[in-house]
């Protein structure tokens, strides 16, 4: 069941008759990186992925669409890019569907996040036996924001900043659990998405002692990657970066950098991989391809971003264009 915020108010139950979208996602019976070889043009790819998914899963889908329209609710679209159900349903139909009793609350404006509306429920999800081994996640019952922003803090004076002050001016350190307990990570993993580069432990012992704390320790997955020699002093500085921030903000959690090389796939497998993965409790991606790529892969790994943000804390960049606004889509908009 979800986590509601301490300071959120409920109103009142879902108005039966409003109408509620719901994605289901579904397990798959190959993953992307099982399917190798893929063709090298990006549009064969995508149709390569789609054509295995309804050739390996189409009777998985054929089940959960019977299930919704068991349960009065309409599949809008299917994904077979992402194995997923788009459904829509009244309140009545959603919370008969998946064992919940829908209520409105709402949140007042804080650090980090605006005030709003939402919808949540206490129950936990229940799906019938027949599917458990089905369906993979269940999104839209659950409505209450899953990103927000630490803070906003202008650094003019160029001066250099160990990671554990930039930890402090973020008040992560301030952090604490409902028992007031401060959070150090003791018995937390994170991972950390590093595309290429090479981590210099010499270098990480070094700010560890003077910032004064116990080096953590770090494993390494290479399944997808190394941790190679030098690509640039530019990438270098991302990877050791982010393992100096994160030892800062939770000094007794294991680190797990997970080495990619920079192209979609791999990155893609990653973001799976760790979506699977039960005993990572916190995922940090800060940097990977330019802000301007346009590939077929990218709708994929946002939609993993998302279903991953919302099982466990996951950090993501969006880069420096995206931040100052640099960026200009299909619809001739700055984003």
């Amino acid at each position: 069941s979800p986590r509601l915020p301490s300071d959120c108010k409920c109103h009142h139950p879902s108005t039966p008759e409003d109408v509620k979208t719901i994605l289901i996602s579904l397990h798959y019976t190959s993953s992307i990186e099982a399917m190798e070889p893929l063709p090298d043009n990006p549009e064969e790819r995508l149709e390569y992925v789609v054509s295995t998914r309804q050739r390996e899963d189409a009777g998985k889908v054929a089940r959960v669409e019977e299930f919704a329209r068991d349960h009065d609710l309409e599949v809008v679209r299917t994904s077979w890019t992402h194995l997923s159900l788009e459904v829509r349903g009244t309140v009545v139909a959603v919370e008969r569907a998946f064992g919940v009793v829908l209520q409105e609350y709402s949140v007042p404006e804080s650090e980090g996040r605006s005030a709003c509306r939402f919808h949540c429920h206490c129950e936990p999800i229940s799906i019938p036996a027949e599917l458990a081994d089905i369906i993979k996640s269940v999104v839209g019952l659950d409505t209450q924001p899953v990103f927000r922003r630490l803070g906003n803090h202008n650094i003019t004076d160029g001066r250099p900043y160990l990671p554990s002050k930039i930890v402090r001016l973020y008040g992560m350190k301030a952090s604490c659990d409902m028992s007031g307990k401060r959070f150090t990570g003791r018995g937390q993993k994170i991972a950390i998405i590093a595309c290429e580069g090479r981590f210099a432990l010499e270098d990480y012992n070094e700010a560890m002692k003077q910032m004064k704390l116990t080096p953590t320790k770090i494993e390494h997955n290479t399944k997808n990657g190394q941790n190679a020699t030098t690509v640039s002093l530019r990438v270098d500085l991302e990877i050791n970066m982010d393992v100096q921030i994160a030892s800062a903000a939770a000094p007794e959690a294991t680190i797990e950098v997970w080495w990619t090389t920079l192209d979609e796939q791999t990155v893609f497998s990653a973001v799976e991989a760790l979506s699977d993965r039960t005993d990572i409790d916190v995922v940090s991606f800060s940097w990977g391809w330019e802000e301007d790529l346009k590939y077929p892969y990218l709708v994929s790994v946002s939609d993993k971003f998302s279903t991953l943000g919302r099982m466990k804390p996951f950090y993501c960049g969006s880069g420096d264009h995206g931040v100052a606004g640099h960026l200009t889509a299909n619809d001739g908009k700055k984003h």
